[in-house]
């Protein structure tokens, strides 16, 4: 029954995919630098990249140019913050959520909803939360 629900595949790598996904790259950083609210309460567009990349890519083709975002956008396109390759894993985790519940599926609003309550609550929760509290106390030591 769960298996209508997610999946584990990704399209064969061709240069129709390595095209769509060069795009999403791209689509991926300009939207997550466009951000609305103010600057204590801002919300980015980069989600609806993030969806794309699952739906069209699979999880783990949408993990793997998702990490290249993160690692692009913190590097080369000057981000926010200094760079930390243990983010990485949460940036590839996300890919591979969005990509197993939306790949291959009809879009509904459950799949939608139940990415970003995974997104939000095991990965950006309590995995970023503990790569920082791990980082801490590493460098207290």
């Amino acid at each position: 029954m769960l298996k209508y629900y997610y999946t584990f595949k990704s399209p064969k790598l061709t240069i129709q995919v390595l095209t769509i996904a060069a795009l999403m790259l791209a689509l991926d950083i300009i939207l997550w630098k466009i951000s609305i609210g103010p600057s204590y309460f801002q919300v980015t567009l980069g989600f609806i990249s993030m969806g794309l990349m699952g739906n069209f890519l699979g999880p783990w083709l949408a993990g793997t140019v998702e990490l290249m975002s993160d690692f692009l956008s913190s590097t080369v396109f000057g981000g926010s913050s200094a760079f930390a390759w243990q983010f990485l894993i949460g940036a590839f985790l996300g890919g591979v959520v969005y990509g197993a519940l939306l790949h291959g599926h009809k879009w509904s609003w459950i799949n939608i909803v139940v990415a970003h309550l995974i997104i939000l609550g095991p990965i950006s929760l309590l995995l970023d939360t503990t790569i920082i509290l791990l980082s801490f106390l590493l460098l207290t030591i």
